[in-house]
């Protein structure tokens, strides 16, 4: 995975890295009977001066799997110089109430630099193989190993079944990485309908010295109400979650 280079947009890391966890455990049965409720979610995203704005998508497909499509464009004059998008889609299914990754695809027209990828996940025989840049490579990966957009789902699946990581493994055109987990208790977090209580959650990449703090509520089902993305303590970028609908 030597070709593949570390991404530096904190637009994409902020609108696909999403993870979260609660701080005790639940019964194994419990994992493996929770189902993920589709929903769609509009965030708006803040980047210094920049604006733009997300879409989150999660349906079921008709063979038993999920699919999370997330689309992001600029808003207000930035659109004026970023007239493209962001769009991410990720297949994925339960197994033993584990969230498995089969696939990411990426396409970008918003990023300066090319940053469309293929992956494909076979978490039963433990590797991947990840188009980008030109290239091809094969990696070994934990069975469930996430991507950044999948992990808005991991998130959600630890948050309904109480269930604790010590870290996430996460593999996509950066290559596998790994981020540590700690779970911080209720405080009052700014979100687009005022003030609300939340559990925050960081999730550091401690090669990187960055990090994405979550909040999120039981009653969004867990869903991220607000991101922040960090790096070394100083908040670069924000996203708030502005409508949430369910079929």
């Amino acid at each position: 995975m030597s070709n593949l280079r570390h991404p530096h947009a904190l637009l994409i890391a902020l609108t696909s890295m999403i993870a979260l966890s609660l701080p005790h455990a639940a019964p194994a049965s419990d994992s493996m009977r929770w189902s993920v409720p589709p929903f769609e979610a509009s965030y708006a995203v803040k980047i210094g001066v920049a604006r733009a704005n997300t879409t989150i998508t999660l349906t079921a497909l008709e063979d038993g799997r999920y699919a999370v499509t997330s689309t992001t464009q600029a808003k207000g004059v930035a659109r004026w110089f970023k007239k493209g998008e962001v769009y991410e889609r990720t297949v994925f299914r339960f197994v033993d109430g584990d969230v498995l990754a089969e696939s990411l695809e990426r396409r970008d027209t918003l990023s300066p630099i090319d940053r469309n990828v293929s992956i494909t996940y076979s978490p039963d025989e433990g590797t991947a193989v990840v188009v980008y840049d030109g290239e091809t490579s094969t990696a070994r990966i934990p069975r469930n190993a996430s991507n950044p957009l999948l992990m808005q789902i991991t998130l959600m699946h630890a948050m309904a079944t109480a269930q604790v990581p010590t870290h996430y493994d996460v593999l996509d055109y950066a290559g596998m990485q790994r981020f540590d987990v700690r779970v911080g208790t209720e405080a009052t977090v700014r979100t687009t309908d005022g003030k609300r209580t939340a559990i925050p959650t960081d999730l550091s990449n401690v090669a990187e010295q960055t990090s994405t703090r979550i909040w999120a509520t039981q009653d969004s089902d867990w869903l991220a109400l607000v991101v922040e993305a960090r790096k070394e303590d100083d908040i670069k970028a924000v996203l708030r979650l502005t409508e949430i609908t369910r079929p």
